[in-house]
């Protein structure tokens, strides 16, 4: 995050014209979930399905702010075609951003397709986590969640980002969830 801060910086401070676009997390597409690599976003939807820990750095009421790789496509499409130089665009979910929670729920019916029982998965604020748990981890099992717990940090916001998506809903979102859900399972088929 600095060094996108700090890069940020250099362009607006440059001589030039400038637009910055600012996603958040980028999903798959918000159909079929495809994307061209998979991201921390998509470690967590993995860490999930295969059952590799009966916890989640994260509180259900912690909001993931993401945004599906066409939206933001197609958005920065817009931009390129019609550029306000000077601005900073966020592409993001903003206020529309699901939950943890919410995006537990929505998942459970292909997790179910899957095999995985998400009722036993146990969703624990990460400072909790480190304190109460990571301590008494083996190492493989402490770097592994170690991960997620940095992954969490990033991925969970206080307040939402701004964003200027102006097509953005939370029935919209559980949608693309939905669908990089069931993109991952497809994948593992």
């Amino acid at each position: 995050v600095a060094s996108k801060r700090a890069a940020e910086g250099l362009v607006r401070d440059s001589k030039t014209d400038w637009t910055i676009i600012r996603p958040s997390i980028i999903a798959g597409h918000s159909e079929t979930g495809e994307i061209a690599s998979h991201q921390g976003f998509h470690m967590f939807i993995a860490t999930v399905l295969k059952g590799r820990l009966p916890i989640l750095p994260l509180a259900g009421d912690t909001q993931c702010d993401f945004v599906p790789v066409d939206w933001v496509a197609e958005a920065s499409a817009d931009v390129v075609a019609a550029p306000d130089w000077g601005r900073t665009y966020w592409r993001t979910a903003g206020d529309a951003a699901l939950t943890i929670g919410q995006m537990m729920q929505v998942g459970t019916p292909p997790a179910e397709a899957f095999g995985r029982d998400l009722s036993g998965i146990e969703l624990i604020p990460p400072q909790r986590v480190k304190d109460e748990i990571l301590p008494q981890l083996r190492p493989r099992s402490a770097e592994r969640l170690r991960r997620l717990i940095n992954l969490s940090e990033v991925m969970s916001r206080a307040r939402p980002f701004p964003s200027d998506l102006q097509t953005v809903s939370v029935s919209r979102l559980e949608a693309a969830f939905l669908a990089n859900v069931e993109g991952w399972v497809r994948e593992q088929a």
